[in-house]
């Protein structure tokens, strides 16, 4: 047995066949435990803001010591996330306060039209000279 050696028509598993158009078998594996990989940062907790449940929002801001401030679900509560979304209310409730008044622009058309009348009198006196 020894004598007669490998057949020809051997083919090891990593060996590319005609069917397989060029991809490996261990393309399979390596693809999906790079897509698990790439997947893992949706498993990543979320970091919550003001709508922590459970625990005042401050501690995170005033985090002197560096301690992991948790709400009541077990979700992290950041300082960078409780500012962002103070900011954001900030800018909420200006936009909210804010509104388009026709009143000041009629004030500054009518005192354009009364600085053109007065103007247009002045040139006719000049031109009656």
């Amino acid at each position: 047995m020894l004598n007669i050696g490998v057949r020809n028509g051997f083919r090891s598993a990593s060996t590319c066949h005609r069917r397989d158009r060029g991809v490996r078998w261990s393309a399979g594996p390596g693809l999906f435990l790079a897509l698990l990989l790439c997947s893992a940062g949706a498993w990543a907790e979320a970091p919550v803001g003001l709508d922590a449940v459970g625990v005042d929002p401050r501690a995170a801001v005033s985090n002197d010591w560096g301690l992991d401030v948790r709400d009541a679900d077990g979700r992290p509560v950041t300082q960078e996330k409780v500012l962002a979304d103070l900011k954001a209310a900030a800018v909420k409730r200006a936009g909210a306060g804010a509104y388009a008044s026709s009143l000041p622009k009629a004030k500054a058309v009518l005192s354009a039209l009364e600085l053109l009348a007065e103007a247009a009198a002045a040139f006719r006196l000049v031109g009656e000279c």
